[in-house]
């Protein structure tokens, strides 16, 4: 079973993204911004790391290189509404081991952890072109 640390400021989608994981069988936490997220990490190691890019206290751009500097084989992948292509270069340039837009289906997430894990990077299809 993977631990996956959730960092999401959105309730509804943090919830509703814990139920699903938690439904396969996932050890989940999710806290709200990323100097929380940091916090967590230092006190449990995490396999995944679902990470939003805005937020407030501490942004995803802030709080990537700090997660894999603080765990450096941590899969982490980006989970966003932003189709900036610059957003998606900075994320895998930091680190990032995927970047997933959040209108992406049940099956597609699931597939992207898994993949995360065994070490493939992952973007959601309309970042590909």
């Amino acid at each position: 079973m993977s631990k996956i640390l959730i960092i999401e400021d959105d309730f509804m989608i943090a919830e509703s993204t814990q139920t699903l994981l938690r439904y396969q069988q996932f050890d989940v936490v999710w806290v709200n911004n990323g100097f929380d997220g940091l916090k967590q990490l230092q006190q449990y190691p995490f396999d995944v790391v679902l990470l939003d890019l805005d937020m407030p206290t501490m942004t995803g751009r802030e709080a990537l290189p700090q997660l894999l500097n603080s765990q450096p084989d941590l899969a982490v992948l980006v989970l966003t509404v932003s189709e900036d292509a610059a957003d998606l270069t900075e994320c895998m340039r930091l680190g990032a081991r995927g970047y997933l837009l959040k209108n992406i289906n049940t099956e597609f997430l699931l597939q992207s952890i898994y993949k995360a894990v065994d070490g493939d990077s992952v973007l959601s299809p309309e970042m590909t072109s």
